[in-house]
């Protein structure tokens, strides 16, 4: 399995159960410079998006792990 995945020139890892690294999708998501602020590490995980995300992940797939432990 290919564990590396790039946004707009950002390599986001996988680790060995396929969870992407929130550090590098942090710096995807900040990389253009664009709304800094909200796309914090400490605001992602409360995100409305992120919630809705997590919990699509969590129904539709079976990991064996969940896909993020807060």
């Amino acid at each position: 399995m290919n564990n590396l995945m790039v946004i707009d020139g950002i390599e986001v890892r996988r680790d060995a159960y396929g969870r992407y690294s929130l550090n590098d999708l942090h710096r995807a998501a900040v990389a253009s410079g664009a709304n800094a602020r909200t796309k914090e590490p400490g605001k992602f995980l409360s995100s409305q998006q992120t919630v809705e995300l997590v919990h699509e992940l969590t129904n539709t797939q079976n990991l064996g792990v969940d896909p993020v432990s807060v």
